[in-house]
């Protein structure tokens, strides 16, 4: 038996921060070249984990695209088996009619559902919740309802859910890890957080298919979908690519890039080498979109970032068979070039200041400015997180937390600073 297995499609949703065809950024295409690949590969059953359309108001801009997947998916005798998530909850129930025997929606009105299928002597169970309504917060986690249900764990489970896993404080499914070992469920597929991931615990697996298409370019590397592979109740579990679009981020040392033309050279070729290496992957890619991060040394990080940019609004090069490689946006994380950092961080003043930061920062130790900056640093991220403004992207959007952000951005600043100061120095001297 194969099942596809695929989440947060978006229908009505473009991948973002890009120029180009309408058609190949859209998400429809991902999800009408999914229908394709599940015929052509005479898959059993697609799973869909919530987010299969983007917003209300994107519903007419969907239906049709997403009928015709049903349609076409029902004629090659193909199951569809999906749940809502925060952004479908009240679309997909008007549309599981009695026009669609094949497509079923699991969990209505946030009471747990199972489905046995049976097919090619193989039988798995689909275990299925979704998002009651009627808002779009689900704040408490829906596995204690579990608790009463009897599954038959001689067979596969499956279990769809679209859910924040381990954000105890998400208004969107909370749910950690631990609550899904022990319940008889051998493989999770959540929605909800568009980067791929997947997480090996005792007796259970679970899996973040991601989106389909490539959305955002916090989302970089491959998108598509899990195929699910049962043979004599053993399960296998590849990803497949799909997504028109990938975002890429890369690091490039420019180091002795003194004009222009000199620049352009060194960040093509190391763009050109990074993309030879992805080839084999990168079937059906049409964009491939890099966020360029440039390091090294110069004496002056504004100009280098003005000829990047200049060249990059140049740059449509096509690399493989069908795949056009552009540069969507350029920062500079490049360091002054300064013969002793350390004698300047003795200088008491602000250049001295900022080199003592840098020298902490990359000696990954603290200083009274650096601890007062961080500090700043997690307070605003604290009330972005909480603010009203922000609350409608979190069930799109993952806010960076990473431990090293605050630095690295830092880090950047301080080497940008140092930058200006040192050659506001020179000129007037």
């Amino acid at each position: 038996m194969k099942i596809i297995a695929a989440a947060d499609l978006h229908l009505g949703r473009r991948s973002t921060g890009l120029a180009g065809d309408a058609e190949i950024l859209a998400s429809k295409h991902a999800w009408l070249r999914l229908v394709q690949w599940a015929i052509d590969n005479r898959v059993d059953a697609v799973t869909l984990s919530g987010d299969v359309i983007d917003q209300d108001n994107a519903f007419f801009e969907s239906i049709g695209p997403l009928q015709l997947g049903f349609e076409r998916l029902g004629q090659a005798g193909i199951e569809v088996f999906l749940v809502s998530g925060n952004h479908d909850y009240k679309v997909l129930p008007s549309l599981m009619g009695d026009q669609y025997g094949h497509v079923h929606l699991l969990g209505k009105n946030g009471q747990w559902e199972r489905w046995a299928f049976i097919r090619k002597g193989e039988t798995v169970e689909f275990l299925g919740w979704s998002y009651p309504g009627p808002g779009p917060y689900v704040t408490t986690s829906p596995i204690s309802l579990l608790s009463a249900m009897s599954l038959d764990v001689s067979h596969p489970v499956i279990g769809l859910l679209h859910a924040d896993l381990d954000n105890i404080n998400s208004k969107y499914c909370p749910v950690g890890q631990q609550e899904l070992v022990g319940l008889g469920v051998g493989t999770w597929i959540l929605g909800h957080i568009h980067k791929p991931g997947e997480w090996r615990l005792p007796g259970t697996s679970i899996y973040y298919p991601g989106s389909t298409q490539a959305l955002s370019a916090k989302e970089p590397g491959k998108h598509g979908f899990l195929l699910i592979s049962i043979d004599g109740g053993q399960v296998e579990i590849a990803r497949i690519s799909l997504s028109t679009v990938r975002y890429q981020e890369l690091e490039i040392d420019i180091t002795g890039a003194n004009t222009r033309e000199e620049l352009w050279p060194i960040v093509m070729e190391t763009i050109l080498a990074d993309a030879r290496i992805m080839l084999p992957e990168m079937d059906g890619v049409k964009l491939l979109s890099y966020d360029l991060r440039l390091v090294g040394e110069h004496a002056d990080d504004a100009l280098v970032l003005k000829w990047a940019d200049d060249s990059r609004r140049e740059m449509a090069v096509p690399v493989g068979t069908g795949t056009t490689i552009s540069v969507r946006s350029v920062v500079s994380a490049i360091r002054p070039p300064v013969g002793d950092l350390a004698e300047l961080a003795r200088q008491p003043s602000p250049a001295g200041a900022l080199a003592s930061m840098i020298l902490a920062i990359r000696q990954e130790r603290a200083t009274p400015l650096l601890t007062a900056l961080e500090e700043q640093w997690e307070q605003r991220r604290r009330q972005l997180r909480i603010s009203g403004v922000y609350q409608p992207l979190l069930g799109t959007a993952v806010l960076d937390n990473k431990p090293d952000s605050a630095r690295e951005y830092l880090l950047a600043e301080a080497n940008r600073l140092l930058n200006q100061l040192l050659s506001q120095t020179q000129k007037a001297n």
